[in-house]
């Protein structure tokens, strides 16, 4: 009976990560939709969501700033720590390996975001942020161990 139980409890949980990650997939689609829409950006230009490189002109920027600002990620122009957190832990709940890969990545990205976001360079906030995100994954990829895992 109590396997039963925790079998349940088991299930429910699963269901209620897949149920978050849904909504916060589809809160990611509907920001990008609106700051499409905002922006008119292009078929071209909304690829830059699907890729990993630096945006390669300012509607790129502006619209990954908007989604950006959108979900809460940044804040007055700076990286917000509560909304970078909350979608982390919405991808990988509390699992504390990537909890703490997230500290680390808002430590390193937070100053250049906010120095990007009072520099010249208009939305350069969400290209900052592609770049230090890319810069700190590539980091990552460059100092595994032998096993093949990540530090």
């Amino acid at each position: 009976m109590n396997s039963l139980i925790l079998f349940s409890i088991f299930i429910g949980l699963i269901c209620v990560t897949v149920a978050d990650l849904d909504t916060a997939r589809k809160e990611r689609v509907a920001a990008a939709e609106k700051c499409r829409d905002e922006l008119n950006v292009s078929k071209a230009d909304y690829e830059i969501l699907y890729r990993k490189e630096l945006p390669a002109n300012e509607i790129q920027s502006c619209f990954l700033e908007c989604i950006c600002n959108k979900l809460g990620l940044f804040k007055d122009g700076k990286l917000d720590y509560s909304g970078f957190i909350k979608s982390i832990k919405v991808r990988f709940g509390e699992d504390q390996k990537e909890l703490s890969k997230a500290e680390q990545l808002y430590s390193k990205c937070a100053p250049e975001v906010e120095s990007a976001s009072t520099g010249s360079e208009k939305c350069g906030a969400a290209k900052a942020m592609r770049g230090c995100v890319n810069n700190f994954s590539r980091d990552k990829h460059d100092h595994r161990d032998n096993s093949g895992s990540n530090f």
